[in-house]
């Protein structure tokens, strides 16, 4: 079982190995053996991590038989987290901390800055294979355990592959020993090259290298694991660090130094790989070799508008404008006039130093261990612009340039989207000297026609001029507006608000700009409408006498002199002035009436203010010979608004009962749950019960001569007045076995339907009984015996529910009365058609 647990483990290994090194195709690994090498380095790592690598290898094995291979194997996998240090921490600190805004800096929050450099190490090595498919470089240095192969060519075609002995020489065949341990390679190749040529006459020689010889080295100091390391013997600095696991941020990576024999031999600079890609100081490594990472050195900090924010180890930087250097510059957002250091004094307090850039001194101003610097950005909002917002083709951003007018802005109708209000053009500007808004209008129309008089704007930087359309809302953008000025105000200023409303487009509050006048406020709100009485108009302002009461006056305005361009009637505007423009009298459309059924001309017809519906119905062409006048039915829009008043407040009444007889417990004759699930029931009921607005009228009176009728009414916008035709059945309706409807019989009367219907049940109120007629009259019936009205085609008799079945609720009698009526006219119009 040994053995066998041997061959898997070997066969892993050798797996292990061999993906490390690249290999072009899998299945050259299906059952690879490990070289020697290969198991001393595996018998190298600790127990636990041997498990781990054996265990991994195993599961994916069938996975990497199946893989294509990279093209470049993976040396480094990328570490899962990587811990702040407590450097980067101060900084953080320091980048959060306080600091002084103002000027003509942005307040954009800085990013946290990371040590810079160290995550050429975020991650850890998966292969410890040596590199093998390079170039051997001519300063190699020859050591035992190098194989070197002598290909002899001429007179005699001869291979050898010669191991350089622990001695340090090389056994060479026929002319015995040659001492090469610590040549270089370039200097093997000449010696061999001198040697073989002296001794066979004849003979060239082709020298080059096999398999190489693995060195020890020793990696210490501040890297993540310090020891010793069986490398190749072609390793270089940089490999031995990857090896290692890289440097830890309290390591220095400006000062990395190569030991050999206890001394000093080279150091690097990992900045000169990593900011220019000089790799001279990246030297190979010898047998014994020890890399020695000490703490690390300085460091500051720069942040904001540099190419490369982070913390930067300093060596021989020592300015602002060395430090700038390392972050590879500033941004062109970069505003130089605004730099701050925060900075340790006396290892006791934080401090804030401003800086120029643009400044010598500023530039050169030293710095210390643990500074952070921050580079602050120009502005956000742009400068030499303006801005066109609204109804236009082209919204957005424009260049400014000295003397420029609203018309270079807007050159051309053309500019503006189809159905604009050119007649109103505001802009917002903004006061340099206390950044406080004004608001000017202009008419872009007469800025067009004249493009030399005051119509056409100068602009300003950074103004924003609004376009509006016919049918903009203009609250939307003036509402902002209104409300910065709002905000401006004080006891020195008033308010610049002015208002306008009646019979124009755009009623509502504006900003009063400057020399505005009533002409102005009309343009502002699109004009008066067609309705509009333009004669005069009404013009309230208000006055503060003597800092102790506000007065208004009434003033009326020549409206038709205004229109007409006259500016002595043009008043000018004060601070909150309001302008009514009245509607002419008796303006209002009549609305139309619906008529439906039986009449000459049915349809919806245009009625005029107190016409009588006698008139209607004369323009209707009258009556048709079908016409049912008996069942006509009259809705109203204010009769069904009331009605769903009063249904609701009902509603209301009834729930409040409802909860009160719940709270008191009370029962009458039943349970009180049985009496609560009716009183609900008639609660949901009223709560679905939509008014109808129904009007009970006498046509046959309405039809006769005015003077011998007075019971004409008259008509109403959203009236409807239905006809039908006569009906041919009666309904019984409410608590009888089979409420229906009946053909009717001129020789039956009440008492004949309801036994048609099969009597009255259990439920029933039986001197609740009444008849509505299908002109909307309503009968009560008068007793089993006696003769009740006349039953007519179209008429519906109601037996109402016995409702002191719940007289713990007496409120709920009315309403269920009431429910039944409009349930009732409900079944009546459908009976006759309506609905």
């Amino acid at each position: 079982m040994g053995e066998t647990k041997y061959r898997l483990s070997a066969g892993l290994i050798g797996a292990f190995f061999l993906f490390g090194a690249g290999l072009t195709s899998l299945t050259q690994a299906a059952d690879p053996k490990p070289t020697a090498e290969q198991l001393r380095l595996f018998q190298q790592l600790s127990p636990a991590r041997q498990q781990e690598l054996l265990r991994s290898l195993q599961r994916d094995k069938s996975a990497l038989k199946k893989a294509t291979p990279p093209a470049f194997p993976q040396v480094v996998r990328p570490k899962v987290n990587s811990q702040q240090s407590s450097i980067e921490k101060e900084a953080r600190k320091a980048s959060s901390g306080p600091s002084r805004q103002g000027g003509k800096a942005s307040s954009k929050a800085f990013q946290p800055l990371r040590q810079f450099g160290y995550d050429l190490f975020a991650g850890v090595p998966t292969t410890f294979a040596p590199a093998t498919d390079i170039p051997i470089p001519a300063n190699y240095v020859i050591g035992p355990g190098d194989t070197v192969i002598v290909q002899m060519f001429g007179k005699d075609n001869i291979e050898h592959k010669l191991a350089v002995s622990r001695d340090g020489t090389l056994p060479f065949p026929r002319i015995g020993p040659i001492p090469v341990v610590g040549l270089k390679f370039s200097q093997l190749q000449k010696l061999l090259d001198t040697r073989v040529k002296k001794q066979f006459i004849g003979i060239n020689v082709s020298i080059t290298l096999g398999k190489l010889r693995s060195i020890r080295i020793f990696v210490l100091g501040d890297v993540e694991r310090p020891g010793s390391y069986t490398v190749s013997g072609l390793s270089t600095l940089t490999n031995a660090l990857f090896l290692s696991g890289g440097i830890k941020k309290i390591g220095t990576l400006r000062n990395i130094q190569l030991k050999r024999r206890g001394k000093i031999v080279s150091r690097m600079d990992l900045y000169d790989l990593l900011l220019s890609g000089d790799t001279r100081r990246d030297v190979r490594l010898l047998p014994g070799d020890v890399i020695f990472i000490p703490p690390i050195g300085k460091t500051v900090g720069i942040g904001g508008e540099v190419r490369r924010p982070a913390i930067y180890e300093l060596k021989k930087e020592k300015t602002v404008e060395d430090l700038i250097k390392l972050g590879g510059g500033l941004l062109p957002t970069a505003f130089p006039e605004k730099v701050q250091i925060e900075r340790i004094r006396n290892n006791r307090q934080r401090i804030l130093l401003d800086i120029n850039l643009g400044e010598e001194n500023g530039r050169t101003r030293i710095l210390k261990d643990g500074d952070i610097v921050r580079v602050y950005s120009v502005l956000d909002v742009m400068e030499r612009v303006v801005i066109l917002a609204g109804h236009v083709q082209r919204p957005g951003g424009y260049q400014w340039t000295s003397g420029m007018r609203l018309t270079d802005l807007i050159p051309s109708m053309l500019d503006l989207k189809p159905e604009v209000d050119a007649r109103y053009v505001l802009v917002k500007r903004e006061n340099p000297n206390n950044r406080t808004v004004e608001i000017i209008s202009t008419d872009l129309v007469a800025a067009m026609d004249d493009t030399e008089s005051t119509a056409n704007l100068y602009l300003d930087a950074r103004d924003t001029v609004y376009i509006f359309s016919v049918y903009d809302n203009r609250r939307a953008t003036i509402g902002p507006l209104l409300a910065q000025l709002r905000a401006q105000t004080s006891h020195k200023e008033s308010y610049k608000e002015v208002v306008v409303s009646g019979t124009v487009h755009h009623g509502g509050s504006y900003p009063l700009t400057p020399n505005m006048r009533v002409s102005d406020l009309l343009n502002a709100a699109g004009g008066p409408t067609d309705a509009a009485y333009t004669l005069e108009a009404e013009l309230s302002r208000f006055h503060v006498t003597k800092g102790k009461i506000r007065k208004q006056e009434q003033i009326i305005v020549d409206l038709a002199g205004v229109l007409k361009n006259d500016a002595d009637k043009n008043i000018e505007l004060t601070p909150y002035d309001r302008l009514v423009v009245r509607r002419i009298p008796k303006w209002e459309e009549g609305g139309y009436i619906e008529l439906v059924g039986e009449f000459t001309f049915p349809g919806r017809l245009p009625i005029k203010r107190g016409e009588s519906l006698a008139d209607v119905l004369k323009r209707a062409g009258g009556l048709t010979e079908e016409a049912y006048l008996r069942g006509a039915v009259y809705l109203r829009a204010s009769v069904r608004a009331r009605e769903q008043k009063y249904l609701n407040r009902l509603a209301d009444q009834l729930e409040v009962d409802i909860v009160l007889a719940s709270a008191k417990g009370e029962e009458a004759g039943i349970e009180k749950k049985m009496a609560m699930a009716e009183a609900r029931s008639v609660l949901a009921q009223l709560r679905s019960t939509k008014a109808t607005g129904r009007m009970v009228v006498q046509l046959n009176d309405l039809l006769e001569p005015k003077e011998k009728s007075g019971s004409d009414i008259r008509v109403q916008p959203g009236d409807k007045l239905f006809i039908p035709q006569r009906p041919d059945v009666v309904t019984v309706l409410g608590e009888v076995y089979y409420p229906t409807s009946h053909l009717f019989n001129s020789k039956l009367n009440a008492d004949d339907y309801l036994k048609r219907s099969g009597g009255l049940n259990e439920k029933a109120n039986k001197k609740g009984v009444y008849v509505v007629h299908a002109d909307g009259s309503v009968d009560p019936y008068k007793g089993w015996s006696k003769a009740s009205s006349p039953i007519g085609p179209g008429d519906t008799i109601i037996v109402p529910l016995k409702v002191d079945r719940i007289s713990s609720l007496k409120f709920a009698v009315d309403i269920t009365q009431v429910l039944y009526n409009i349930s009732i006219t409900l079944a009546t119009l459908n009976t006759l058609g309506i609905f």
